[in-house]
């Protein structure tokens, strides 16, 4: 399960203002909290990880924003911070290289750079 919401106004984090939060609960109930540092940015700039959603709720459900907005899960290989469906380059083929990634757009893997 994910979830993202956009903050009232900026959040200050370990010298980041943050525009938006991202849930992602896995099957095993750990949960990640990512933050983005602009509105429109697709991967997160920190992210943080907790031992339930209840936990990462109450660490963050406080903070003025938005309504919740559900997302989908993220396809099998992507980046789980990702938006759009994100991959590192090259991780499909065993050969990941680090630090370049594609988007996927109308079926094809594209390059991509934020």
């Amino acid at each position: 399960m994910r979830k993202w919401a956009l903050f009232s106004e900026p959040v200050p984090y370990n010298g980041l203002s943050v525009a938006k939060i991202m849930l992602y609960e896995k099957e095993n109930g750990e949960t990640g909290v990512f933050l983005y540092a602009g509105k429109d940015a697709q991967i997160c700039s920190a992210d943080e990880w907790y031992p339930s959603l209840a936990d990462a709720l109450d660490a963050w459900d406080g903070r003025p924003h938005a309504a919740w907005v559900p997302l989908c899960d993220p396809l099998p290989g992507c980046q789980e911070d990702a938006f759009d469906p994100i991959r590192v380059k090259g991780r499909a083929e065993g050969t990941p290289e680090w630090g370049k990634f594609e988007i996927l757009r109308d079926g094809v893997w594209r390059a991509y750079e934020e």
